[in-house]
């Protein structure tokens, strides 16, 4: 969604969204509650007295989901192009305890359909993932590493690693290509594959980007 916007412009991605919103209604039962939550995300709020059980709410969220996946086969066409969409999608069944009256507890339903919906966004066709509590620990573990990296650099925990280049012609050194590392003080020494991608993401990759220029 934001390569159609910066490629063809907000007014078409905002036409897009409205095209979207019209087929999710119409893909959803009556019953059911559509809200856009902001951006490409909407909410899906699936309810039914009958579903007591945790597997028959399962059932009928994923059932859902399924049904609304089926809207994305077809191309949205918008002035004479055929735009095709993709979606990700995160799935939270009502807890055991759903007679819980605590003022939180949909925001907690929601930071729970968020977790499982940046899962699904890893997958790259897209699909959905149901929450579990496992899910919840790896958001949390991945929360702290969020923290964690934006003191790196005033804490001083990432370190350079030099990896010489070589002329084979004459196996004379001409240059380094300068490897970052994070000594992070409880995990040890982390690669750049494990936190660079969250850095892009949060927004802390210029900083550490600059800190390596300074420091090569």
């Amino acid at each position: 969604f934001k390569r159609i916007n910066n490629s063809l412009g907000y007014w078409v991605g905002d036409r897009l969204l409205m095209m979207l919103a019209g087929r999710l209604e119409k893909a959803i039962a009556s019953e059911y509650i559509l809200a856009r939550t902001g951006g490409d995300e909407f909410v899906v709020l699936v309810e039914s007295v009958d579903d007591a059980q945790e597997g028959s709410q399962l059932t009928t969220a994923t059932a859902a989901a399924l049904r609304l996946q089926e809207i994305f086969r077809e191309p949205f066409v918008i002035d004479g192009r055929d735009v095709f969409l993709q979606a990700s999608m995160g799935i939270v069944c009502r807890p055991e305890s759903h007679g819980d009256t605590r003022p939180d507890q949909p925001y907690r339903i929601l930071r729970d359909a968020d977790a499982a919906l940046h899962r699904a966004k890893q997958h790259r066709n897209g699909g959905f993932v149901v929450f579990d509590a496992a899910l919840q620990s790896d958001t949390e573990q991945l929360l702290q590493l969020e923290t964690d990296l934006r003191w790196a650099i005033e804490r001083r925990e990432f370190c350079l690693h030099y990896q010489p280049i070589v002329c084979l012609d004459s196996y004379a050194v001409v240059g380094f290509e300068s490897l970052i590392r994070w000594q992070h003080p409880r995990h040890g020494l982390m690669m750049p594959g494990s936190f660079i991608d969250l850095a892009e993401d949060r927004g802390t990759i210029v900083p550490i980007g600059n800190w390596v220029l300074q420091s090569a």
